[in-house]
């Protein structure tokens, strides 16, 4: 069975080259991310956020010629975000990204088994004659026995006998790691609990109609005040408040692009390292960091008094 291929994006018309994120899209992206994420000790609050403003800044990224009508964008977008998860694993952990490399070797090459996506784009694997089925909720692999000293295909033949079920590529590969001892600078491959009541990037939003006035303002500002105040805009928690207005859909990535001053492909470079200190700021606008601090108390000052007429 063919798996099915993977949506694009879906347009929705804001203005020319333009895309809104709806909030559907970027739960989704979270939810993925977390989900992925979660399971390892090493993946801090910090390192989920970074991943989540990388898979959007991934979608908002893309060329004009690649944003064609999609019929599941959330589907979409979930793609996005476990490539996002599985580039920071790389990074992270390469001894188990060179397992999963070879794990996918085996069940590719192996004709007793097969590897296919489900309709939520998730990688699952089993024999053959069960390809297109989807795996069960996780859990389908604990209390299994399989001995750490054969060969990678007995020992999948073994877990599929004894799951008798399709099996998550995931959930497999860690079952696997923790077989054959695969550890990377003494990180486990341990699933671990992340508070419930940890802030999200999405909850953490402010307004819709708050931004909206704020970035109606924003775009009144001398270019210099502007591109010193968004490059470094900070929340009351400290985290990029620039962010909030792509993710919002109150601006897209182009618009603010184009506020600051920065070519629109290197501001997507730059959105995940958003917001850059003054030093970077000073020497990418050719100005002393007193400048730069100074432009930006400017643009505050500006948008108070503004913003308190209104």
């Amino acid at each position: 069975m063919t798996a099915p291929r993977p949506a694009k994006l879906e347009a929705v018309e804001m203005g020319p080259e333009t895309w809104e994120l709806s909030d559907k899209v970027l739960r989704r992206v979270e939810v993925v991310v977390r989900s992925e994420m979660s399971r390892w000790r090493a993946a801090q609050a910090e390192d989920m956020e970074d991943v989540v403003s990388d898979a959007v800044a991934s979608i908002l990224a893309k060329t004009e010629d690649q944003r064609e009508q999609v019929v599941d964008p959330e589907a979409y977008a979930a793609g996005i975000a476990r490539r996002m998860c599985s580039a920071w694993l790389r990074r992270r952990h390469p001894a188990f990204h060179r397992l999963r490399a070879r794990m996918r070797y085996q069940l590719r090459q192996d004709p007793r088994f097969a590897l296919w996506q489900n309709a939520q784009f998730e990688w699952v694997c089993g024999w053959r004659e069960d390809e297109g089925k989807d795996a069960p909720p996780s859990g389908g692999l604990d209390g299994l026995v399989v001995p750490g000293d054969i060969a990678t295909g007995e020992a999948f033949a073994r877990i599929f006998r004894q799951a008798e079920a399709p099996v998550r590529f995931n959930e497999l590969a860690r079952f696997c790691a923790v077989l054959w001892g695969v550890r990377d600078e003494a990180e486990t491959v341990e699933e671990v609990d992340i508070p419930s009541d940890a802030v999200s990037p999405v909850a953490a939003m402010q307004s819709r109609r708050e931004l909206q006035r704020l970035w109606a303002q924003l775009r009144e500002l001398p270019s210099r005040q502007a591109a010193a105040l968004l490059l470094n805009l900070r929340a009351a928690d400290g985290e990029c408040a620039t962010a909030m207005l792509v993710l919002t859909g109150t601006a897209t990535l182009r618009q603010i692009a184009a506020l600051t001053g920065i070519d629109a492909e290197e501001f997507a470079a730059l959105w995940r390292r958003l917001p850059l200190s003054d030093l970077e700021i000073a020497e990418r606008m050719g100005l002393t960091r007193q400048q730069v601090i100074n432009l930006r108390k400017c643009a505050r000052e500006r948008l108070r008094r503004r913003l308190a007429r209104e």
